[in-house]
């Protein structure tokens, strides 16, 4: 099962450790369920549209959101061979060095896909987790949030919602691209903006968001997951927060830096991890070869397809002293949505899908008919006729 990136460049970066968390990158772990389509190494549950309401969370008002204070450092994606970048998903890794204002629409048409396939129960299992912890802490105290591959922001609004309840809060965005964390430091002021927040200089490169006595801090910090993040002290954070991102790092890593990174009581919460398992329609024969050799590509880079799957069985069982299981469930992504025809934002993230795969089968000399089959799916997709799906998963888990 291939997926898609949330950076492009993420499609021959997998095989590094994972950066902050934005997504979008190339190949994609997923594994071969069936004939109609071949590759599966698992991911994802039912789609949930972005936005949707979370009792106890006004996401829109605009005098009650948080402040916030914004630093760049930058971080972007990896390519392959480098670490993770929220640019990523669906086995597709993202790389910091290759990233450019030229994969703009790829990353704004993947957001259209990433929101709708949030899982809405893991949300709001994650939304009432930090709506206790802000019960039962002191306010004046500042939630410390960590974002691993951060990406270009596109999941930023979706973290900002969920942290309504804080009136402190202290937000490091980490990404393995310069590039990328300068658009995510963008979009946190485009969001400030929409909202009517106050801009201010939160110096050494910070960007501090204010309003109604609640203060955000944004700081922005180049460095890929897991290696670049041991900067940070054991406990530093009280949220860890990613999107498709655990699949580009090396196995166990998102277990890992959660144990060490997260203090007791934090919460855990990941989004569209991606599972190894891709399917394509109308099926065709070379379906299973393709897509496995594809799916074998991001472990060579050093990522693991089979991320979403491993990391909810790990959290479930060999982590039970360290984690307790909030939510855990599918995101996966469907393209087109149900019942409804390829839109133009659709069509430019499918078409990325095929680039990544054929960056990493398209010269494969033991698939001879490669170039057939990518014709005969763009063929698909130009007649409109091209369905996908990247199983991923969503993860909601308190630290103990």
């Amino acid at each position: 099962a291939a997926r898609a990136p949330d950076d492009p460049v993420r499609a021959g970066a997998a095989g590094a450790a994972a950066g902050a968390g934005a997504r979008g990158g190339p190949p994609g772990g997923r594994k071969m369920p069936s004939a109609r389509m071949s590759g599966s190494y698992g991911k994802r549950r039912p789609a949930h549209a972005a936005g949707q309401d979370l009792p106890g969370y006004d996401r829109e008002a605009p005098s009650e959101a948080p402040t916030e204070a914004v630093a760049l450092r930058g971080s972007g994606r990896p390519s392959p061979g480098a670490a993770a970048s929220g640019a990523g998903g669906g086995g597709f890794e993202a790389s910091g060095s290759a990233f450019g204002a030229g994969q703009t629409p790829y990353l704004a048409a993947k957001s259209v896909v990433d929101a709708r396939a949030v899982n809405g129960e893991v949300r709001r299992a994650a939304a009432a987790a930090l709506g206790r912890i802000a019960r039962e802490r002191d306010r004046r105290a500042p939630l410390r949030v960590l974002e691993v591959g951060a990406g270009a922001g596109h999941a930023l609004p979706r973290w900002l919602a969920l942290l309504a309840p804080f009136p402190s809060v202290e937000f490091t965005a980490t990404d393995p691209s310069d590039a990328l964390l300068r658009a995510h430091r963008e979009a946190a002021a485009a969001w400030a903006r929409e909202h009517r927040r106050r801009l201010a200089d939160g110096g050494a490169g910070a960007l501090r968001i204010e309003a109604d006595r609640r203060n955000l801090v944004f700081r922005f910090e180049r460095a890929a997951a897991p290696g670049g993040l041991d900067r940070f002290p054991s406990g530093a954070f009280d949220l860890l927060a990613a999107q498709s991102v655990w699949d580009l790092a090396p196995p166990g890593s998102a277990l890992a830096v959660g144990r060490r990174l997260l203090a007791p009581g934090g919460l855990f919460y990941s989004t569209l991890t991606f599972c190894g398992e891709t399917s394509f329609e109308p099926p065709l024969p070379l379906d299973e070869v393709v897509l496995d050799r594809y799916h074998r590509s991001i472990e060579a880079r050093g990522g693991d397809p089979r991320a979403g799957t491993r990391l909810a069985a790990d959290m479930e069982r060999g982590a039970g002293a360290d984690f307790t299981v909030l939510a855990s469930g599918r995101s996966d992504w469907r393209v087109p949505a149900e019942g409804g025809g390829t839109s133009d934002a659709e069509r430019v993230f499918l078409s990325a899908v095929l680039d990544f795969i054929e960056n990493e089968v398209g010269s494969d000399p033991e698939i001879a008919e490669a170039a057939d089959w990518l014709a005969a799916r763009r063929r698909a997709l130009a007649a409109g006729e091209l369905r996908y799906r990247a199983v991923n998963r969503d993860l909601a888990a308190a630290r103990r």
